[in-house]
């Protein structure tokens, strides 16, 4: 049996981790790659002396 846990795409913990850490950061932008059928999220971070940041992270999704 699938928990509600389970099936909850990781785009509700993504935006919690972002609103967590927002704070800390000039500019914090995590959106969601859409074109990509396992979850795949574009990190952009700009520091607040300037220093700027870009990551891709990719996910997986099991299906059982």
């Amino acid at each position: 049996m699938e928990t509600i846990a389970t099936s909850i795409y990781p785009d509700y913990y993504v935006s919690l981790v972002k609103d967590q850490f927002n704070p800390y950061f000039a500019s914090l932008d995590i959106q969601r790659d859409t074109s990509q059928h396992d979850p795949t999220y574009n990190v952009n971070i700009i520091t607040n002396n300037g220093q700027t940041f870009s990551d891709t992270i990719n996910g997986s999704v099991i299906d059982g």
